[in-house]
Formats: structure tokens, C-alpha cells, sequence
């Protein structure tokens, strides 16, 4: 019961900054400590918080894409049933320092950062479990005194369900809000989106026990390559009978298509291997993110209904 009060406290404070630099920490996760709190011990990335102390999912692995460890998320059952989310089958890590919230009473997310990046670009390896989703989060976000608030300057949810066996590159990237400069970054990566994901919700709770990322080489793009975006490619927009009108000149085997609220939830997704039309008659009226991915690479067009 102390461990899971410990848990509740993780996530229920408000949280403040970690870091005092503006490159992402341990990138490609080089670095592992040993955490310690009274009897409890456990292994995670310097730098990165991780639920270890509930037991062991995010793991040191020499299979690396970058330099010589990466990390390897791997999902298992976490009972959070006094917290009204039931069983939970997750593995997660963040820019956070998790322990801060046992030993201060206020954990700390994030890292200090004052740059405005095109794009977080990071390798990865996925096998789900059945099915299930690994999801990536960054958020670029400032205070706001005036409002004794975070504001968002710019977020990316991708979400990945398909298995992916070989290191793969992926660039996503950022969709700024407005032209303001940031002061944080956090940085959440989950091998099953959970209640506990940034972005997820009480009823993702479909994760898989098994469900397996592995995450290295992280980094911050001020420009993109075009080799790595479809945008020269692709046309996106909502035509007046409620249908997305997606085309590219030259198809190379499937794409995938998410569509994200204005907040970042997945409403819709589907693979396509042609020009297509999309019914969004059951969408409300809103601000939505599509989001085009095909071989790695990704195009993401906000559109108005």
C-alpha cells in the first residue's frame, strides 16, 4: 500500500523543472543509475523516470542502434486498482524525476530547454504483443504567470502499432501552436499507452503484458531533410461532403493515416495503399491533426471541420 500512495503521489502533484540545460538528457541512454528509497532499490536511465520501483519494465539492453545501450520497454502488470484504473499493462519512461515526488512531495517533469526544433528524430524497434500501441510524446511548453499556468508551444503524439523488427528511424515532426520561445521539454515514451501516458485516458487500459520498445539515439532536428517528410509530396484537405481527400504522386507500399484532436487523442486511423477518400461525417466540429506516415517518413496537415 505505500508503494501504490507513493505511485498516486507521482502523478497527482503539480510538477515543476528538472534540468538546467537545453539538449535532451541521456539521448541514447548510456547512462543507468541504481534508485534507492527506504528497502526499495532499482535500475533506470540517469536522467529519466521510470515506474521500476513498482517493478521492473524499462531495461538496460546492449542491443543498440547508438553507441553501446539503449533502452528496452518492456510491458507488465501494474495493479492500480486503488486508483480506479484496475490492472494495467504498461512500461514507461519520461523526463521526470519520479523520486522527487517520495522524498519532496513534488515530482519534476521535464528539462529546460529554449530552443524551437523542427522535429525529434529517435530509432526505434517495436513488437506488440497482439494488439496493442507504443506511443512517443514530446510537448514544448512555457509558463504563463499570468494565468499560474503551463502554456503549450508545441506537442507531437505518434503512436505506433505495427511490428517493427529491425532499428528503424523515425522523424516526427513538431506542431508549434504559436511563436513563442519554450522554457521546458518533457519527453514521455511508452511501450503501451496506459492512464498513466501522457495522452492516454482511463480507458486505455488494452495494453499487452510482452508488448516490447526499444528507443535509442535521440535527437532534436532544427530543420528536416526533405528525404525524411512526404510534405512534397502529399496533398491532405476535407472536402465539403465530410470526406479527407488524401493523395500522393507515388505510392511506395502502405501509408498510415491518424487523425489527433486539437487535445492529441487518436479519433480515427487507417492504412491505405492508393489516392483515398476518408468518411469524417462522424467527427465533431473542431481542429484536428492528420497525420501521413509511409517508410518512416511523415507529413502532418491540420485541418479545420
Amino acid at each position: 500500500m505505500k508503494r501504490k500512495s507513493m505511485l498516486l503521489s507521482l502523478f497527482c502533484v503539480v510538477a515543476t523543472l528538472v534540468y538546467a540545460q537545453n539538449t535532451i538528457p541521456n539521448p541514447s541512454f548510456e547512462n543507468w543509475k541504481t534508485s534507492r528509497y527506504l528497502i526499495y532499490s532499482w535500475e533506470e536511465p540517469v536522467d529519466w523516470g521510470t515506474i521500476n520501483m513498482f517493478g521492473a519494465s524499462v531495461i538496460q539492453t546492449t542491443d543498440a542502434k547508438v553507441g553501446t545501450y539503449a533502452a528496452k520497454l518492456v510491458s507488465r502488470e501494474y495493479d492500480m486498482s486503488d486508483f480506479g484504473m484496475g490492472r494495467i499493462n504498461t512500461a514507461q519512461m519520461a523526463t521526470a524525476d519520479y523520486l522527487a515526488a517520495i522524498q519532496t512531495g513534488e515530482p519534476r517533469f521535464g528539462f529546460s530547454f529554449t530552443d524551437r526544433p523542427q522535429a525529434l528524430r529517435l530509432w526505434y524497434k517495436y513488437m506488440p504483443a497482439g494488439i496493442d500501441t507504443a506511443q512517443v510524446y514530446v510537448s514544448l511548453q512555457k509558463w504563463d504567470g499570468s494565468k499560474s499556468e503551463r502554456q503549450e508551444i508545441a506537442k507531437k503524439i505518434y503512436q505506433l502499432t505495427e511490428t517493427v523488427s529491425e532499428w528503424t528511424q523515425l522523424t516526427l515532426i513538431l506542431d508549434y501552436e504559436n511563436a513563442d520561445i519554450p522554457d521546458t521539454c518533457i519527453i514521455d515514451i511508452t511501450s503501451s499507452v496506459s492512464p498513466l501516458s501522457r495522452g492516454g485516458h482511463e480507458w486505455n487500459i488494452s495494453g499487452k503484458i510482452g508488448s516490447t520498445l526499444y528507443v535509442d539515439g535521440l535527437e532534436f532536428l532544427s530543420t528536416v531533410d526533405t528525404k525524411t517528410v512526404l510534405a512534397d509530396k502529399c496533398t491532405v484537405y476535407l472536402s465539403k461532403d465530410n470526406y479527407l481527400n488524401v493523395t500522393m504522386p507515388e505510392w511506395n507500399g502502405c501509408a498510415d493515416i491518424r487523425i489527433y484532436s486539437v487535445i492529441g487523442n487518436l479519433v480515427k486511423q487507417t492504412r491505405v495503399s492508393q489516392n483515398t477518400q476518408i468518411d469524417v461525417a462522424d467527427l465533431n466540429t473542431g481542429i484536428y491533426m492528420v497525420q501521413l506516415t509511409q517508410n518512416g517518413k511523415s507529413f502532418t496537415q491540420k485541418i479545420s471541420k
